[in-house]
C-alpha cells in the first residue's frame, strides 16, 4: 500500500499540470505569495479557509527550513498530497463497500475515471483537498454507521470538511441522518453524542486559526449575500449567464456531467432500476449525493461552471459514490455480460480523465483548449474577462506583447470596473515602454480602488522621476507603505522623494525611511548608502561611517569607497 501510494505521487507529480487556466489557478498563486499571516486567509480564501491555512503553514515551514518552494510549489504539493490521500481513502471505502472482488473494482475503475482526479496532478486550486476530505468523511461515516470506527472520527471530519469548502454544509442532512443511524448496539449514547457534537467544536477552533472572527463570521458566511444562486426569471448580475430554468443551464450541466464522469448517469438508471432493497448505508450515501446535487443545480459559480468544474467537481462526488455503490451491489450487476460492459464504460471514463491529464500536461495544448473555451455563449461576461486577464498575464509574461494587448482590452470591454484587469494592462504598457498608457491604466485601477501596492509603488516610480510631480509621487509611495509596510523599496523611494522634494531640510525625516528599508532589507546597497548620507547630514557621523562601510562591503566597490571618503571626511568607518 505505501509503495502504491508513492508511486501514485510520483505519477502526479510527472504528468503535473504546466498551466493555471481552469480554475483560480492565477489569483490563488497570487494570493499564497502575499500570505502575511492568519488575517490575511479570510480575503483570498473566504470559502476554504483551511486550504489557505495550510497554504500559508507550508510558506512559513519552507523559510523555515530554506527550502526553495515558491507560491506555485506549495499549491502544488498540497495538490499531491490531498491525491494521496484520495487515493488510500477510496481503497479503504473499496474495501469498506464491497464484498465482491470484481464490485470492488469496477468501483476503483469508476472513481479513477472521475474527471476530478485531475486536480491531483499538481493542479492549481484550493478543490484538490477537498475531494480526499469527501472520500475521508465517507469513509469514516460508512465505517461507523455499523462498525467499530468511533463516530467522533467521522464527527471531526466533517468539521475540518466544511472549512475545507463551506459549501459543504448542503451535505448536513446527510451527517444528521448518520446521527439517527448509528447503530446502538455497537456505539454507545456518549460515543454518538460526541460524533454528533465534534464539528460544532472543530469549526469554531479551525476558523479562529485562520483568522475568521465572530463579527466576520456574521457579516461574510451568514448575512452577506453575493448573487451565486440562479435567478428563475432573469439575468441578476454578471457573474450569471442563464437562469435556473433555462437550455442554457441544462446544457451547462450536461457538459458537466461529460466532463466529470460521462457513464455516471448509466449507473443512476440501473440504481433507479434496482430490484434488491437499499441498505441504510446506500440511503445514507444517496441522501449526501442529493445535498450536492442541489448545490451543483443552483448554484453559478464565478468562473462559469465549465471553468469552475473543479469546484462543483467536489459536489458531484457524493453522487458518483452513490450510484456506483448502489448499482454494482444490485444483483444485476454479476451477470457476466452486464460487468463487461460495465468495464469496457467505466475503462473508456478512466481514458477519458487522462486524456484531460496529458492536455494540461502539455503547456501549448492546454492554452489553445482554454482559448477555445473561453468562446462559449454560456460563460458570463465577468468569466470571459477573467480569462482575458488570464491570457494578458499569460502572454505578457512570455513576452509576447501583441496577444497579450488584443486579451487585456477585450478584458476591460467586458468588465471595465474591474481594478485588477487595468492593473495587469498598466504591467503591460510599462513593458513596452507605453508611458502615456502606463500612467492611465494605473490611474484607472486607483479610481476603481485599487489596494495593491504594487499599483502605487509603480505609479509612484513614475511621477518621481519628474520634479513637477515628485508630491503626487510621495503622496502615492505613502499609499503603497500603508498597504504593504514590509517592502523595503518602498521605504528607501520614500526617502529619496522627500529629499527630491523638501532638500536638505528632509535629511531627518529620510533617514528614518532609509533605516527601515535596512532593517528590511540589509543586503540593499543602495539603502545604506542613502542612510549614510541622511546621518552624515544631521551629524550622526558614526552611524553614517558603518552605513558607509556596509554599503561597500555589498557593493564591493573600492573605487567609490574613496570617493565616499572624500565627500564625507568626518564619517567615522
Amino acid at each position: 500500500m505505501v509503495l502504491s501510494l508513492a508511486a501514485s505521487a510520483a505519477l502526479f507529480w510527472f504528468l503535473r499540470a504546466t498551466t493555471h487556466f481552469l480554475g483560480d489557478g492565477g489569483l490563488v498563486v497570487r494570493f499564497v505569495a502575499i500570505l502575511e499571516g492568519p488575517q490575511d486567509i479570510p480575503v483570498g480564501f473566504k470559502n476554504e479557509p483551511l486550504v489557505g491555512y495550510l497554504y500559508w503553514q507550508g510558506v512559513q515551514l519552507s523559510k523555515l527550513l530554506g527550502w526553495p518552494l515558491d507560491a506555485l510549489a506549495i499549491v502544488r504539493v498540497v495538490s499531491i498530497v490531498s491525491g494521496v490521500i484520495a487515493l488510500g481513502s477510496a481503497v479503504k471505502l473499496k474495501d469498506a463497500l464491497f464484498q465482491d472482488p470484481v464490485e470492488g473494482a469496477l468501483f476503483l475503475l469508476l472513481l479513477a475515471g472521475f474527471g476530478g482526479v485531475v486536480m491531483f496532478f499538481g493542479y492549481f486550486e484550493n478543490y484538490a483537498l477537498l475531494l480526499a476530505l469527501l472520500l475521508l468523511v465517507v469513509l469514516a461515516m460508512v465505517r461507523s454507521l455499523e462498525g467499530p470506527t468511533h463516530p467522533a472520527v467521522a464527527g471531526v471530519l466533517v468539521g475540518v470538511m466544511l472549512t475545507v469548502h463551506m459549501g459543504t454544509i448542503v451535505l448536513l442532512p446527510a451527517f444528521l441522518l448518520w446521527i439517527v443511524w448509528l447503530d446502538r448496539g455497537v456505539h454507545s449514547r456518549t460515543a454518538r453524542v460526541i460524533g454528533g457534537v465534534a464539528p460544532f467544536l472543530v469549526v469554531p477552533v479551525i476558523l479562529a486559526l485562520c483568522g475568521v472572527t465572530w463579527e466576520m463570521f456574521v457579516n461574510e458566511y451568514l448575512l452577506r449575500k453575493e448573487g451565486h444562486l440562479l435567478a428563475l426569471d432573469g439575468v441578476e448580475n454578471g457573474w450569471q449567464s442563464y437562469t435556473l430554468v433555462s437550455f442554457s443551464h441544462a446544457l451547462d450541466l450536461l457538459n458537466l456531467c461529460v466532463l466529470l464522469s460521462p457513464f455516471a448517469p448509466i449507473l443512476g438508471i440501473i440504481a433507479l432500476l434496482r430490484r434488491n432493497p437499499l441498505s441504510r448505508t446506500e440511503r445514507l450515501l444517496l441522501v449526501a449525493a442529493a445535498g450536492g446535487l442541489v448545490f451543483v443545480l443552483l448554484v453559478t459559480p464565478n468562473l462559469g461552471m465549465s471553468r469552475d468544474w473543479d469546484l462543483l467537481a467536489g459536489f458531484c462526488l457524493p453522487a458518483v459514490v452513490a450510484v456506483g455503490t448502489v448499482s454494482l451491489r444490485d444483483e444485476r450487476s454479476k451477470d457476466p455480460s452486464v460487468r463487461a460492459l460495465l468495464f469496457l464504460a467505466l475503462l473508456v471514463g478512466l481514458i477519458h480523465a487522462g486524456t484531460w491529464v496529458g492536455v494540461n500536461a502539455d503547456e501549448g495544448s492546454a492554452v489553445r483548449r482554454f482559448i477555445s473555451l473561453r468562446e462559449s455563449p454560456l460563460w458570463s461576461p465577468k468569466a470571459r474577462a477573467l480569462a482575458d486577464e488570464e491570457l494578458l498575464a499569460y502572454y505578457r509574461n512570455k513576452h509576447d506583447y501583441a496577444p497579450a494587448l488584443a486579451f487585456g482590452l477585450e478584458a476591460a470591454q467586458l468588465d471595465p470596473a474591474n481594478n485588477r484587469v487595468w492593473t495587469h494592462l498598466a504591467l503591460l504598457y510599462g513593458a513596452t515602454g507605453d508611458r502615456t498608457h502606463e500612467i492611465e491604466a494605473y490611474e484607472r485601477a486607483i479610481d476603481l480602488g485599487s489596494r495593491e501596492a504594487e499599483v502605487y509603488y509603480n505609479l509612484g516610480a513614475i511621477y518621481g522621476r519628474s520634479p513637477q510631480t515628485v508630491g503626487r509621487a510621495l503622496r502615492l509611495t505613502r499609499d503603497a507603505i500603508a498597504l504593504d509596510s514590509t517592502n523595503a523599496d518602498g521605504y528607501n523611494n520614500y526617502g529619496s522623494l522627500l529629499l527630491a522634494q523638501y532638500g536638505a531640510a528632509a535629511y531627518g525625516e529620510a533617514l528614518e525611511y532609509f533605516r527601515r528599508a535596512v532593517v528590511l532589507n540589509p543586503s540593499s546597497p543602495e539603502s545604506h548608502y542613502n542612510a549614510g548620507m541622511c546621518a552624515y547630514e544631521t551629524g550622526d557621523y558614526r552611524g553614517a561611517g558603518e552605513s558607509f562601510k556596509r554599503y561597500v562591503a555589498l557593493s564591493n566597490d573600492a573605487a567609490h569607497a574613496a570617493a565616499i571618503r572624500k565627500e564625507y571626511p568626518l564619517a567615522v568607518w
